[in-house]
């Protein structure tokens, strides 16, 4: 690869310092810098120090820089502006640092290398375009890095890369696109105070178009609803998901890895996002709930409310079969009490006591003894406790009988 470095960087300084004296749009700089490039062959090199200029601005309105040979860049930049610009070969920004970057609309031709690069402020990659490969590897993002719009034609890995010293940092690829092979793979949070996870991820209306591969260190579970995946997809999960902050908006990121996991085979994973689901499902019915006070939907939320609780606590949803059989054991205590009480009418223990025996005294019979109430009132009183008893056993039975089945996946 021939080297005219010298001569580049030179021309590449003036502009930019012609640039900076100005303080116009930088439209005459970069065309200039354009057709100064010409005369240079593909196999050249560019090489920006940031000891020579710590800050670079190769943008203009009507377009942008254009690099028809490989750029290099090394040292601690303060800002670097890359908006439009078009690198023809290879960019390598490995080991750099960058206080503050954006590549916005830019056009990677070759690969972008950004391998150990480290971003300490914003990162900002909207719209850019990877003809070619997209490498990630071990960057160190301390702020906000994002992938808004951004095509990956090639392949892209993110691996191993370390968020630290800002909490509030976070990763956006909104209506990215990605057209080869992806790895995501093994995102930490690392800083002297917190050892944790990336605080928020977002994938919102991305598309993955080849095989892809899911393996992150999150705090919050990522939402894959949104995104389309064409071909095969590996999602290891390394999140942990807190019961009491399910929010009502989280039900379709859950109902997804419920899909997911179902096309995995792996049932225990579908029945415990099937559970959040419906968690998830409550706080929408409550939510609703509080907005629609004194109204037909009030009384409709109302009901199917009250449904999910039921269904919530005494099986959690359809997961534990513990709880139901702890609700067997108490409904059998409490009919034992109730009828080792004395009574004119007792009718003994096992009769009343089996789950399975209507006959002892029916509803139909309690309605009718109704016209005798003098004699019958202790009757009619107990009969109703007797099948209404045997109807919650029932219910507990089919519960318990359901989360044995979700639980072996017997079909």
């Amino acid at each position: 690869m021939k080297d005219n470095n010298d001569e580049l960087v030179k021309k590449f300084l003036y502009l930019q310092q012609k640039f900076m004296d100005s303080g116009g749009d930088g439209a005459s700089e970069g065309r200039e810098w354009n057709e100064f490039v010409k005369q240079y062959q593909p196999d050249s090199i560019l090489r920006i120090s940031a000891f020579q200029i710590p800050r670079i601005s190769c943008f203009f309105s009507s377009g942008g820089w254009k690099f028809p040979f490989k750029v290099k860049l090394s040292g601690k930049f303060e800002y670097v502006n890359f908006d439009n610009s078009q690198f023809e070969k290879e960019f390598d920004s490995s080991w750099a640092e960058f206080s503050e970057c954006t590549f916005r609309s830019t056009i990677f031709y070759e690969r972008g290398n950004f391998n150990f690069s480290k971003f300490s402020k914003k990162a900002c990659f909207d719209g850019a375009v990877f003809k070619k490969d997209a490498h990630f590897f071990y960057a160190k993002v301390s702020g906000e890095m994002t992938f808004c719009g951004a095509k990956f034609d090639g392949e892209a890995v993110f691996a191993e890369i370390e968020f630290g010293k800002d909490l509030e940092n976070i990763l956006l690829m909104d209506g990215a696109k990605f057209g080869e092979t992806v790895y995501l793979i093994n995102f930490s949070y690392q800083s002297k105070k917190y050892e944790g996870s990336l605080k928020s991820f977002s994938l919102d209306r991305v598309n993955f178009n080849a095989p892809t591969t899911i393996d992150l260190k999150l705090e919050k579970c990522p939402d894959f609803s949104k995104c389309h995946f064409l071909k095969k997809v590996v999602i290891e999960e390394s999140w942990q998901i807190d019961e009491q902050k399910i929010d009502s908006e989280d039900e379709p990121k859950f109902r997804f890895l419920k899909k997911y996991f179902a096309e995995q085979g792996n049932h225990f994973k579908e029945q415990e996002y099937f559970s959040h689901e419906m968690s998830a499902r409550k706080e929408l019915l409550s939510r609703r709930f509080k907005e629609n006070k004194l109204s037909c939907a009030w009384f409709k939320n109302l009901s199917e409310l009250a449904l999910f609780f039921v269904y919530k606590w005494t099986s959690n949803f359809g997961m534990s079969w513990v709880r139901p059989f702890i609700g067997l054991c108490f409904s059998a205590f409490i009919m034992w009490f109730y009828i080792k009480v004395p009574t004119e009418n007792h009718f003994g223990f096992f009769n009343e006591f089996s789950v399975f025996r209507f006959e002892s005294i029916s509803f139909k019979d309690a309605i009718l003894k109704t016209a005798l109430p003098l004699s019958t009132a202790r009757e009619f009183k107990n009969s109703l406790l007797v099948n209404l008893h045997c109807l919650i056993n029932l219910s507990l039975i089919f519960l318990l009988g359901l989360a044995l089945r979700n639980k072996f996946k017997i079909k």
